[in-house]
C-alpha cells in the first residue's frame, strides 16, 4: 500500500485544493480533512477533480509532514487497496436502518487475515453507532478505527463527507482492504490512575454525556478535592487530569468539555450508572510514545494513519515537546494524523487518546 499526503494552506478553497493535490494523479481512496468553514466547498471540489474515487472526510485539524496544521486542508490518498464506502444515517435515533447496506459492504470487501479495517468519521452519538455495528465487525474479524467531527462553528451542525457530499447526523465509513499486506492497529494512553480507588457514577445522563454525581456527591466537588484544581481552572486541567472509565485493567479516557457551579460535568464521552471512574494523572508519556513507535517498527510499515486529541497536543505544547512529538511519526513512515476531540477504537469511544493504523 502507498499513501499520499497533500497540504493546502491558501485561504481560497480552490487554490488550497490545488495545493493539496499537487502530484496526485489518481487514487483508490481519498480522505479529506478541512476547517469547518471550508469543508463543504473542499469536498465538492475534490469530488469534481477525482470523479468516481471513493472519499470520506470531516472537519478537523491535523499533523502531516512534521507540522501541526490548524487551518489547512489535508488530502490523504491511498493506492494498493480495495475499498467500500457508505453512510450510516440518523445516528441519533435509528442507525440500525443503515445496517443492511453496511453488512452488504462488509461482505463485498471479503476481509482476509488482518488486512481489513473499518475506518469512520462520526458527527456524534458514538456509543449508539458503535453498539449497533460492533457485533457484525467482530464476527467478521474487522477492527474499527476513527474519529468524531471537530471544530464546528457556533450554531452549525457537525458534518461528515461521503464521496464529495455533506451529511449531518451521520457516520461516514470505509472498509479498507490492504492488497499489499496487513493493517495493524495501536492505541496510546498516556495517563495513569491517580485515584486510589474507583469512584462509582450514580447519577448520570448518558444521552447528553452528563455526569452529576460520583460516590453520591457532586462529581466536580470530588474532582476538585482529589486534584486541588480551582473551578475556573477545570477545563485547562483536563490535558493533565482527565477522567477515566475502568475497562478491566485498561482505562478509557474521558475529557470534560464544560462544568457548572452545581458540580455537574459535561463530557466528551458518555458515562453510565455504576461505571467505575478514576481521576487520571499524566504518566511518562515520552517513554510510552517511544515504546509505541518501537512496537510499530517491529513490522514493515509503508504508511501511518492516526487520530489524535487536541488536548494532548496542548499538553505537549505546555511541556515544550510538541515539535518533537509531531516529527516522531516520520521516523516510522509517512504519516497523516487527524486531530480532534473524540477517537474510536473497536467498540469504544474515548477522548485524549492516540489511535493508529499502520499499513504494511
Amino acid at each position: 500500500m502507498k499513501g499520499f499526503v497533500g497540504i493546502g494552506r491558501a485561504d481560497h478553497v480552490e487554490t488550497a485544493i490545488t495545493e493539496a493535490t499537487a502530484g496526485l494523479k489518481k487514487a483508490d481512496f481519498l480522505i479529506l480533512i478541512a476547517p469547518f468553514s471550508k469543508i463543504e466547498a473542499a469536498a465538492a471540489l475534490l469530488g469534481e477533480k477525482y470523479p468516481g474515487t471513493p472519499m470520506i472526510g470531516t472537519s478537523g485539524e491535523g499533523i502531516a509532514k512534521e507540522m501541526r496544521l490548524t487551518q489547512a486542508i489535508i488530502v490523504i490518498g491511498f493506492a494498493g487497496i480495495e475499498v467500500c464506502t457508505g453512510i450510516i444515517e440518523d445516528v441519533r435515533t435509528t442507525p440500525v436502518k443503515s445496517m443492511h447496506t453496511f453488512l452488504a459492504n462488509l461482505q463485498a470487501i471479503e476481509p482476509g487475515d488482518s488486512d481489513t479495517i473499518c475506518l469512520e468519521f462520526m458527527t456524534g452519538c458514538e456509543e449508539r453507532v458503535l453498539s449497533t455495528i460492533h457485533d457484525s465487525l467482530q464476527e467478521a474479524g474487522v477492527p474499527l478505527i476513527g474519529a468524531s467531527a471537530y471544530g464546528v462553528l457556533l450554531g452549525e451542525k457537525h458534518c461528515v463527507i461521503l464521496d464529495g457530499k455533506v451529511h449531518t447526523r451521520s457516520c461516514a465509513y470505509a472498509f479498507i482492504k490492504n492488497k499489499g499486506g496487513k493493517i495493524h492497529l495501536y492505541k496510546e494512553n498516556i495517563y495513569k490512575r491517580q485515584s486510589r480507588r474507583a469512584h462509582f457514577a450514580n447519577l448520570v445522563e448518558p444521552g447528553t454525556k452528563t455526569l452529576f454525581q460520583l460516590d453520591g456527591v457532586p462529581a466536580l466537588e470530588l474532582y476538585q478535592e482529589e486534584t486541588g484544581v480551582q473551578l475556573e481552572d477545570i477545563l485547562s486541567a483536563m490535558p493533565r487530569h482527565p477522567l477515566g472509565r475502568a475497562l478491566g485493567d485498561d482505562t478509557c479516557i474521558i475529557q470534560t468539555m464544560s462544568v457548572d457551579r452545581n458540580g455537574v460535568m459535561f463530557n466528551g464521552k458518555a458515562i453510565y450508572e455504576n461505571d467505575s471512574i478514576y481521576i487520571m494523572d499524566v504518566d511518562d508519556y515520552r517513554q510510552i510514545h517511544e515504546e509505541l513507535l518501537a512496537s510499530i517498527q517491529a513490522s514493515p510499515v509503508s504508511f501511518l494513519l492516526g487520530f489524535d486529541s487536541a488536548n494532548r497536543l496542548r499538553l505537549f505544547a505546555e511541556d515544550d515537546v510538541l515539535t518533537d512529538y509531531v516529527a516522531s511519526f516520520r521516523t516510522v513512515a509517512p504519516a497523516a494524523i487527524f486531530v480532534g476531540d473524540g477517537q474510536q477504537f473497536n467498540n469504544q469511544h474515548m477522548n485524549q487518546t492516540l489511535v493508529l493504523a499502520a499499513f504494511e
